[in-house]
């Protein structure tokens, strides 16, 4: 009996093993990622944003950058304050409306930051 148990247990443990290594192995690009990510009642809707076919790799260079080994030898500065007024508000449209790169946005390629241009814009 004992041994029947200890089994039941290890066949147990091994069927939840085998599903979890099965959902971490999907494909992120794939209809069934997207539909495990959305199974999951979060807060937001996953969707597709790259071809199924894209290599994660491509996607891996999107994710920046690895920080080197002089990270922390930046010079520090500082300025002092001044009395400058500052603006509440400034939009570069109305006060250079003849420049037409201001509402121009550029390919970013594999830049990936793109979208700070978009929200800023």
């Amino acid at each position: 009996m004992v041994n029947k148990m200890k089994i039941l247990c290890l066949a147990l443990v091994l069927t939840k093993l085998a599903s979890t290594i099965a959902e971490n192995s999907l494909n992120p690009f794939s209809d069934e990622y997207i539909e495990y990510i959305n199974g999951q009642n979060l807060t937001w809707t996953a969707k597709r944003n790259f071809a199924k076919d894209t290599p994660l790799s491509q996607v891996r260079n999107l994710l920046g950058s690895l920080p080197g080994k002089d990270r922390n030898s930046l010079k520090v500065v500082s300025y002092e304050n001044d009395d400058t007024d500052i603006p509440d508000s400034f939009d570069a449209r109305e006060n250079w409306p003849t420049c037409n790169s201001i509402s121009e946005i550029r390919d970013q390629a594999n830049c990936g930051s793109c979208w700070v241009g978009v929200k800023l814009i």
